[in-house]
């Protein structure tokens, strides 16, 4: 059995600023920003010089089983696959993935009210 690693103080650390965050999103390109940056964030505190990963290199696509993929520079990596492989790093982003996809839902299901908040300039 190979050894494990935990990342989850990562994860608390960032997921109060992102439900905040999602929970303000007034369009789809709100939350994949959010999701991108936040991963980013995180992926970049744990990686520190090891790995510099970008926002385009995490994508939210919410037609997705995963509701995410990762960029192939990133995938290609050493130390990101390995990572992925032997620690919790991918459920976390899962769950993060998760939140993200259902504020989608929610939106797609009341663009009214998102639309309501939109002012248009006269």
């Amino acid at each position: 059995m190979s050894l494990q690693y935990s990342y989850a103080l990562y994860e608390k650390d960032f997921n109060h600023e992102f439900r905040e965050r999602l929970s303000h999103s007034e369009d789809a390109s709100d939350i994949s920003n959010y999701f991108s940056h936040t991963v980013t964030k995180m992926l970049n505190k744990i990686f520190g010089d090891k790995l510099t990963v970008k926002d385009p290199d995490i994508m939210f696509e919410p037609k997705g089983e995963a509701h995410f993929s990762f960029s192939r520079k990133l995938m290609d990596n050493k130390e990101f696959s390995d990572a992925l492989e032997n620690s919790d790093i991918g459920n976390i982003i899962q769950r993060f993935a998760e939140a993200a996809n259902h504020r989608y839902i929610h939106l797609a299901k009341h663009s009214e009210k998102t639309n309501s908040k939109i002012r248009h300039k006269s």
